[in-house]
């Protein structure tokens, strides 16, 4: 099936958040997020648009992530708190093979919100829409061995029964706001379909 005949929920809910594509109304909110200690943290994850003060620079980005949603060219779900509405974070899903159905799953989780596992209640939640809805055959995630969240993302794909495929020494640059920088290794994770099944993401 062509993927633009594909019928996507726009959105979904697992026990604690609500995971749904950005709206207008969100940059304000994102701002705000961004002011309160997460521009360090998230520049090397989201780039220049960690650092900007603009608040229609932020809306004009989030408009972009909810227009590639509908062409169905990459989709980013932010996450939000059910009990208070709280901007949690968000999850991003990249497709790297539309013959195969081959995806790459990120994530990121506001700094004073860490050890709660919201990150991986997320990323649980997007695997089911990602093999239910987008007919995935695999999922990859990528960790770079760098930082002092390397740890956290590699716990948080083998919580979600990702495999550890291989390492890749010096083969991606770290960039932020300031530039390039240091070439370092990355870890590989994969998740098959058949594996997804035992995970509870899909059914047979």
């Amino acid at each position: 099936m062509h993927r633009m005949l594909l019928d996507l929920p726009n959105g979904f809910e697992t026990e604690r958040l609500i995971l749904r594509p950005y709206q207008d109304g969100d940059e304000k909110i994102f701002l705000e997020m961004l002011d309160k200690g997460n521009r360090v943290y998230l520049d090397e994850l989201l780039g220049p648009i960690s650092q900007t003060i603009d608040i229609n620079e932020i809306k004009t980005t989030l408009r972009q992530l909810a227009a590639d949603w509908v062409a169905k060219n990459r989709f980013v779900l932010s996450y939000w708190s059910k009990n208070s509405l709280e901007f949690l974070g968000h999850i991003w899903i990249e497709p790297k093979n539309w013959d195969l159905c081959i995806f790459e799953i990120g994530w990121f989780v506001v700094i004073d919100k860490q050890g709660k596992g919201f990150p991986t209640e997320a990323a649980r939640g997007a695997l089911k829409f990602l093999f239910q809805h987008l007919r995935a055959q695999k999922v990859i995630v990528t960790v770079r061995d760098h930082g002092e969240y390397k740890d956290k993302s590699i716990k948080i794909a083998k919580k979600c029964g990702f495999i550890r495929e291989g390492f890749s020494r010096d083969s991606v640059q770290i960039v932020s706001s300031k530039g390039s920088g240091a070439i370092v290794g990355v870890y590989h994770f994969g998740l098959l379909r058949s594996e997804a099944i035992l995970e509870g993401f899909l059914e047979e």
